[in-house]
């Protein structure tokens, strides 16, 4: 059944207990529900907005950040089906590399591998209705020894938008009950502070709370909304819950996009291409990794390639005729970036967030070894010629405003670790010194590579809704 928490009656809940209640309708969220729902569990759904977008409800997003600007408010959003709303379709699964520790990135390192993730592969393609991968022509013709062609590359989805996807197969399905319009205000604790009791939770119009009682219990919020939960849920535990090690909010980090420069290129580009570092190359150089992206070309002028370069170093070159070149980084786990909570409120009378994000010296160092590789790369093999942006290059120069564009990618904010000394839930996403509470979404990451996060999370829900069966079995 679907509640309206502004219009419904919720007295119900008194007298009702779920086998799973899981805050959160996005990917994570939802495919959590319908897996478990597949296998008979009663679910209780939260969603703190409606079917549709709200500029009062979007307002409660709002926050403070320093240091670099990271637009809280909308880079998520809060409706039915989350931040796929805004998703564009273009996704892949991690690389082995990015579940393994660096000597000089140890936090790199997850507690499980990707072979853990990779089971769920053909499940993942049909939730989120992907096609097939692409495959990429080389422009290098396999000369370029640290760097290669981002193969298998993105597959892209229409893109699936949970909420409109999912939203009457939820309606149809006995055992989901779905809350619209329900905020989770509190994670009550059991007396021993061991489990987790209930959630409490309000509706807009009214501050009466209402309490779901159930078994096991999730929060697949996002990497922001679910740090700050946490953090939030401090009239038992001071410091909030799961947060005994104070890792609640800490690593946040989000994939950086940054332009470095224009090249000119012999052939024609059909279409945006990727290349990506070698593993060994980026060891060798002690950075994370990385993926360039080149824009692709229009029919290429009937103008010589010595011409058009003359041109491009004249600063009389026609769009069509140059590639823009930028790189996706994958930015470190850094302690210093977090999630906290400011001293403002939002209209339910919470704490709102207050993100504190910087470049680290990795991050930097890897921008730069991206930057003049792939240069040194086009002008070595004769592909083409670039320029890259002074800036990059000279940490002395200032740089534009909008130098860095986060890609509304949060992550690790509630970092998967094998100890609680370096994050907040364990390899099957159970917070730790906790039986019964669990994190979806990309906030478990350890760390984010490059890839775009939605195909992760999905596999991530997946696999935490096997580890919910097996447990509920034994119990039966």
């Amino acid at each position: 059944m679907i509640f309206d928490a502004n219009t419904d009656s919720l007295d119900t809940l008194k007298n009702r207990h779920y086998d799973v209640c899981i805050c959160g309708t996005g990917p994570a969220g939802l495919t959590l529900a319908i897996s478990l729902a597949e296998h008979g569990y009663k679910i209780a759904l939260i969603e703190a907005g409606g079917r549709n977008a709200s500029s009062a409800r979007q307002d409660l997003y709002e926050g403070q950040t320093h240091s670099l600007n990271y637009p809280l408010s909308t880079s998520r959003l809060r409706f039915l089906g989350g931040t796929s709303n805004h998703w564009g379709g273009e996704t892949r699964p991690l690389d082995a590399r990015d579940f393994k520790s660096l000597p000089y990135h140890p936090l790199n390192e997850w507690p499980i591998d990707k072979a853990d993730l990779d089971k769920y592969t053909l499940q993942t393609a049909k939730i989120l209705d992907l096609d097939a991968p692409i495959t990429q022509e080389d422009l290098f013709r396999g000369k370029a020894s640290n760097i290669e062609p981002l193969n298998p590359a993105f597959r892209y989805s229409l893109p699936t938008r949970f909420g409109t996807k999912y939203y009457y197969e939820v309606r149809k399905t006995p055992n989901i009950d779905l809350y619209l319009n329900l905020n989770l205000v509190d994670i009550r604790l059991n007396a021993k502070h061991t489990a987790v009791d209930s959630f409490i939770t309000r509706s807009y119009h009214s501050d009466i709370t209402h309490r779901i009682s159930a078994t096991h219990f999730s929060v697949c919020c996002g990497a922001l909304e679910n740090a700050r939960a946490l953090l939030l849920s401090d009239k038992q535990l001071k410091q909030g819950v799961g947060n005994q090690y104070d890792q609640v909010g800490r690593y946040f980090c989000a994939h950086i996009a940054v332009p470095i420069g224009r090249a000119i290129i012999r052939e024609a580009v059909p279409r945006e291409s990727f290349y990506i570092v070698k593993d060994d190359f980026m060891l060798s150089q002690k950075c994370l990794s990385f993926l360039v992206s080149i824009s692709s070309t229009g029919e290429l002028a009937e103008v010589s390639f010595k011409d058009r370069l003359s041109n491009l170093l004249k600063g009389n070159l026609f769009n069509d005729d140059e590639s823009t070149i930028s790189v996706v980084l994958q930015q470190s786990c850094d302690s210093r970036n977090r999630v906290m909570l400011s001293d403002r409120k939002d209209s339910l009378g919470l704490k709102r967030i207050a993100l504190d994000w910087q470049e680290s010296s990795l991050d930097k160092h890897t921008l730069r070894i991206a930057a003049t590789e792939f240069a040194t790369a086009l002008a070595k093999h004769d592909v083409g010629r670039m320029h890259v942006y002074d800036h990059i290059l000279d940490s002395s120069i200032p740089r534009p405003l909008d130098y860095i564009t986060g890609m509304s990618h949060p992550m690790c904010t509630t970092r998967m670790s094998a100890s609680p000394t370096t994050g907040v839930v364990d390899k099957n996403c159970k917070v730790f010194g906790f039986d019964n509470l669990f994190v979806g979404g990309s906030s478990v990451f350890a760390s984010g590579g490059v890839s775009n996060p939605t195909y992760t999370i999905v596999q991530l829900a997946l696999r935490l809704s096997d580890h919910l069966h097996q447990r509920m079995s034994k119990v039966a």
